[in-house]
């Protein structure tokens, strides 16, 4: 596998990590974020693939320089915990994000004013009490549609940009939702991942013609599944898929081949 790539991790309780080399070797980020901070998630720039922004317990960061060094965008989110971030792939000007306790932003100028969205959203939840937006995509093809995922709340959609959202109803009965990602391959399929301790495991929102269908593999009960698109390709593929043992040890799944192989 090459190795002239970057790779960034967030962790809860000590901060982020880059590995320069494609995984080889590994180092902390200490210029502008707290060395325990819990970092939730990250969104790359999707024409300036060394601009990147990380969802934090404090608020949004940015970096420009391919994760070497953070600065905090001031925000409404500084004293939330922000567990997602998306870039408008259309127009990256534009950037949403989705916090804890569930709401969702939206800035129109890279992050320098944010403006909070009508978006209804639970105030409390069962197992996490506490609802969060763990998924946020914009639909690659059609950048008024947004997607959003709460834990445990459901998923929401706006078709125009962020102004109005409605809950997405029928089919997807599991509302302890993980992520989200949108493909483009002739028709448009929305994934959906869910915790997964109901048979249904995660879904598929299969769309074509107007033709709308919610699938599921069974196979995937009680796995936890975080969703990365190709959109160049025109696929999905799932990441960080497993179940951690007590000992720590992470089990791979012996579906996901064949699950990738739905998707493609």
């Amino acid at each position: 596998m090459a190795d002239n790539f970057t790779v960034c991790v967030g962790t809860v309780g000590t901060g982020a990590w880059i590995s320069p080399d494609g995984g080889e070797s590994w180092k902390q980020v200490r210029a502008g974020l707290w060395a325990e901070s819990r970092i939730f998630g990250f969104a790359v720039h999707p024409k300036q693939p060394r601009t990147l922004l990380a969802g934090a317990d404090d608020g949004v960061y940015q970096s420009e320089d391919g994760g070497e060094h953070f600065e905090r965008l001031n925000s409404p989110m500084n004293t939330l915990h922000v567990w997602k971030v998306a870039y408008d792939p259309t127009d990256p000007n534009t950037i949403f994000a989705g916090t804890r306790p569930a709401a969702l932003y939206r800035s129109a100028d890279g992050g320098r004013h944010w403006e909070k969205l009508r978006a209804d959203m639970a105030e409390e939840c069962p197992n996490v009490r506490i609802p969060r937006v763990t998924a946020l995509t914009v639909d690659p093809s059609d950048h008024r549609i947004v997607w959003a995922g709460v834990e445990v709340d459901g998923v929401r959609r706006s078709r125009d940009g962020g102004e109005s959202w409605t809950r997405i109803a029928g089919g997807l009965d599991d509302p302890d939702i993980h992520d989200t990602a949108v493909i483009n391959n002739g028709a448009t399929t929305v994934l959906t991942s869910t915790q997964g301790r109901r048979p249904e495991g995660a879904f598929r929102r299969h769309r074509r013609r107007g033709d709308r269908e919610h699938r599921s593999d069974p196979a995937l009960q009680g796995w936890r599944a975080e969703l990365a698109d190709d959109a160049a390709a025109g696929r999905a593929q799932f990441a960080d898929l497993g179940l951690c043992d007590p000992s720590g040890a992470t089990r791979s799944h012996p579906r996901l081949q064949p699950l990738r192989r739905i998707v493609r």
